[in-house]
């Protein structure tokens, strides 16, 4: 039996510091993905606050969240409703500690918090000054097959996506706020990272023309193809239905994974 998925990307243009009006929107697009067979949804970087470090700077406080929030509270409810996986990026309070993480929550269709990805490589301008770095890469065991999450400038590393390949990742998600000056960098790594770990690889991109945030979201196959795209430089769904069979088919193809040789790389971490 053919193992197929349907995915949504929500490519979601925020109010800046209006979570309340943004998670209401975000339900609205949750309920067209439901309807289209969406099982998995997943929202850009920090969707619900907007992204701008320099507000960032004076607001971060008043827009951090916890996990019993408004923000997962309303999603987990509408998970549980719609009985859909949801990634949701939020500014994360850490509890009883004055740090903020820039996280990624994944809520599962019966509206438990499965966990939490906190971005490990931190956009060194400005980033590094608001955000404390995550640790580790977990990854979340859905119904459907095993996901990992990459926040943004994760992408730019390639150890990051193998990690979560190694640990069994099938399908790997990017959450960004990606600007357009650097589209060059997103256009080459998401289909380089999809063929050189081969698994899908899918980048939802936010949508702000004040920030010069491009949208663009697309999905890459395990042969590096982008097999899907939002080409509306605005808010947009994108659904596509995924075939984790094509995972088996390209890795006997080209066993890239089988032909590592892990103990000569000990420079990498050195």
């Amino acid at each position: 039996m053919s193992r197929s998925i349907k995915i949504a990307l929500i490519q979601f243009s925020s109010i800046l510091g209006n979570i309340e009006k943004n998670i209401k929107k975000a339900i609205e697009m949750i309920e067209i993905a439901t309807i289209n067979g969406s099982k998995i949804i997943c929202f850009p970087e920090t969707f619900a606050s907007g992204y701008d470090l320099n507000f960032f700077k004076e607001k971060i406080s008043s827009l951090a969240e916890s996990l019993n929030g408004y923000t997962i509270s309303s999603l987990r409810k509408i998970a549980e409703h719609k009985r859909v996986y949801i990634i949701a990026p939020i500014i994360l309070k850490e509890d009883y500690k004055s740090s903020f993480t820039n996280s990624a929550v994944v809520i599962d269709d019966n509206g438990n918090i499965m966990g939490v990805y906190n971005k490990n490589h931190l956009w060194h301008i400005g980033e590094g000054n608001l955000f404390k770095k995550g640790s580790g890469y977990p990854i979340f065991e859905t119904k459907y097959c095993n996901i990992g999450i990459l926040i943004c400038y994760d992408l730019n590393l390639p150890e990051a996506a193998r990690i979560l390949t190694l640990k069994g990742a099938e399908l790997i998600f990017l959450c960004s706020a990606w600007i357009q000056k650097d589209k060059y960098i997103y256009d080459i790594l998401i289909p380089a990272r999809a063929l050189e770990n081969e698994v899908f690889f899918a980048a939802v991109n936010m949508f702000d023309k004040d920030m010069n945030l491009f949208g663009n979201s697309k999905i890459a196959n395990p042969k590096g193809n982008i097999v899907a795209k939002s080409i509306k430089h605005s808010e947009d769904i994108l659904i596509y239905r995924i075939d984790l069979d094509e995972i088996a088919k390209a890795r006997y193809n080209a066993p890239y994974l089988s032909q590592r040789r892990p103990e000569q790389y000990f420079p990498i971490c050195n």
